[in-house]
């Protein structure tokens, strides 16, 4: 029996079939109800409160508590009713429309609610100054957060205000790759509107880095290398080639995309054929032209960029079974478990059929789901591989989790398959759903409770983990009270143990010119700060403010090494915010040079020329 006539029988038995297309509209209807409804209550309260204003947690603002039990109680009541939106789709566009609407909504009015971790303020930093790649990776992410916030403001909201609308474009993406290779409008809707309640994508492409953007123009690609193998265009060709140097100037993982592609052209019987033609190689050459922003950068600066990525971050490769495991248990979290196990085994089944078929849109999209990864499980075996690494490859696995799990009228199946998928979907609402109440515990529980459970569970690095969480804002106040102190003569400097920790001093202290980076040149990330902030352009004769989340591990007092940078070095410990206890802070008077050969803990990274 499928859905439709489910929802007809519950509706009082035999009907005609107008009827029963309005029993199935009623809970859709319903659903869409509670989404707008739950998205105007949290815009309003963001909105009315300042929240939009926001960079640290809402414990540091009026009313801050109510405004975050609200934003967070909206955003949970979206997340079910898109849940039920994805059991019970009607044909068309508008239920996704609808729900990605409110569902971008409460995603921008959340971001308010939790400071940014310490990569997003690299990034952010990334935006500030602008350039053609990066140390650590090309500059899309730069690029997208200053293309949607031009002003490069400070608010939580406005940073991440590009990955919030990237997300966005993803869906849709979902949707229109789903259309294309399956036909099915109900299907593209299911899938589209499961893409919203995995955590990956509800609460990674929320956040200000590379694999957001990354992801939009891998799926971009994938649409348009469809399109090119259906009609075989060379517009088509070029399109695909621009969106894969897009996602090349994301992240050079990007490198992996036409891996795949030609990966399945060489598993198509069909497909092969365009190996003879000029599209593949004209693609080739336009991502290779849209690459041209980070070859050229990397031209000027010894190919730091690759040589870093490909060499320099990585330990020494073994086989090591427990990154695999670990590589394993953070997929089943990034895409949550029943949807990553359903999509396995459907996307194995669907690779077979499509091979021995030649259904060729779920030979594709087995492909385009299982080379990434597999690609990285065998990868992680060797290496210490984070899941995000495969996320280009969630998406086609979702759109063959629906696509496996209707039946030809796009209803869920009676079988065993529906009973996974509705599980599947269920699973997945309340793995985000809860992942999106554990960001705003800290705003519930006061610094010294968290502090004392976390040092009752002997968790290593508690306090430097509470500092981070909760006291970048007292330490901001602190070091903006000590720079009128300073006189004009001997410049108040600020420098933190790492690039993490420089980049957030950088985005919470206003007026921050520069914060140096102890890691800079030693470290194996983070290291753009060798262009920006080289210690050894540290004036000489300044008074420096050196901090440190948790109690001291490169800023030791005693260190020799230290202590002889300065005349003189003291430790600060400021009274009246008690958040600030949860700091190491030194104050050194009158530079006298040698702090960029402290401290010495690791093999440097080669210094571009």
């Amino acid at each position: 029996m499928s859905t439709t006539e489910q929802y007809a029988g519950a509706a009082g038995g035999a009907v005609a079939p107008g009827r029963v297309e309005a029993a199935t509209a009623r809970p859709v209807w319903r659903a869409e109800a509670t989404i707008g409804a739950a998205a105007a209550v949290a815009l309003a309260t963001w909105l009315m409160s300042g929240a939009f204003r926001w960079q640290g947690y809402p414990v540091e603002h009026p009313y801050g508590i109510v405004v975050a039990a609200v934003v967070t109680a909206a955003m949970v009541t979206v997340l079910a009713a898109i849940g039920r939106l994805a059991i019970w789709p009607l044909p068309g566009l508008r239920p996704v429309l609808v729900a990605l609407a409110g569902w971008t909504v409460v995603r921008l009015t959340f971001t308010s609610m939790f400071p940014l971790i310490s990569d997003e303020a690299y990034h952010w930093m990334w935006g500030k100054y602008l350039d053609l790649a990066y140390f650590d990776h090309p500059g899309m992410v730069a690029w997208m957060g200053r293309l949607f916030a031009p002003l490069h403001g400070n608010p939580a909201a406005l940073a991440r205000l590009s990955s919030i609308l990237l997300g966005a474009g993803i869906v849709l993406l979902t949707y229109a790759l789903a259309k294309m290779t399956t036909g099915n409008a109900r299907v593209a809707g299911r899938a589209a509107l499961a893409v919203m309640l995995v955590p990956m994508y509800a609460i990674g492409c929320m956040l200000l880095v590379p694999s957001v953007a990354l992801n939009l123009f891998w799926m971009a690609t994938l649409a348009f290398v469809w399109r090119a193998v259906r009609r075989d265009r060379l517009i088509d060709w070029v399109l695909a080639g621009l969106t894969c140097g897009g996602a090349l100037n994301a992240n050079l993982t990007g490198f992996g995309l036409p891996v795949c592609v030609l990966g399945y052209l060489l598993i198509s019987p069909s497909a092969r054929r365009l190996l003879l033609r000029p599209g593949p190689y004209v693609a080739l050459v336009a991502a290779l032209v849209a690459f041209l922003p980070a070859l050229i950068w990397n031209a000027r600066h010894d190919w730091i960029t690759i040589t870093w990525n490909l060499y320099y971050r990585h330990d020494p490769s073994g086989f090591k079974p427990q990154w695999l495991t670990v590589y394993l248990v953070e997929l089943l979290a990034f895409l949550s478990p029943v949807m990553t196990l359903l999509g396995l085994w459907i996307a194995g089944a669907m690779a077979w059929r499509g091979w021995r078929r030649r259904d060729e849109p779920m030979l594709y999209l087995a492909v385009m789901a299982l080379a990434p990864l597999l690609a990285w499980a065998a990868i992680s075996s060797t290496k210490l591989i984070v899941a995000y690494y495969a996320a280009p490859g969630f998406i086609p696995l979702i759109i063959l989790c629906a696509r496996g799990c209707v039946d030809d009228a796009g209803d869920l199946r009676p079988d065993r398959r529906g009973w996974w998928y509705t599980h599947a979907v269920g699973v997945a609402n309340i793995f985000t759903a809860a992942a999106f109440v554990a960001l705003v515990v800290p705003v519930f529980v006061p610094a010294g409770t968290m502090a004392g459970v976390l040092k009752g569970i002997s968790l290593r690095g508690a306090e430097k983990r509470i500092a981070q969480v909760y006291g970048w804002p007292a330490l901001a106040d602190y070091i903006e009270s000590q720079a009128p102190r300073i006189d004009a003569d001997t410049p108040l400097v600020v420098v933190g143990p790492s690039y993490a920790q420089a980049s957030s001093a950088m985005y919470y202290v206003r007026n921050l010119e520069m914060a140096y980076s102890l890691d800079e040149g030693v470290g194996r990330y983070g290291q753009q700060f060798i262009f920006w902030a080289p210690r050894e352009q540290m004036p000489l004769g300044c008074d420096a403010i050196l901090f440190e989340a948790g109690e001291p591990k490169y800023l030791d007092p005693g260190e020799p090494g230290l202590a002889a940078c300065f005349e003189r070095l003291e430790v600060v410990r400021p009274e009246g915010d008690p958040r600030m206890r949860y700091w190491t802070i030194l104050r050194g008077y009158g530079y006298k040079g040698g702090l960029d050969a402290y401290p010495r803990r690791r093999p440097k990274v080669p210094i571009p020329q």
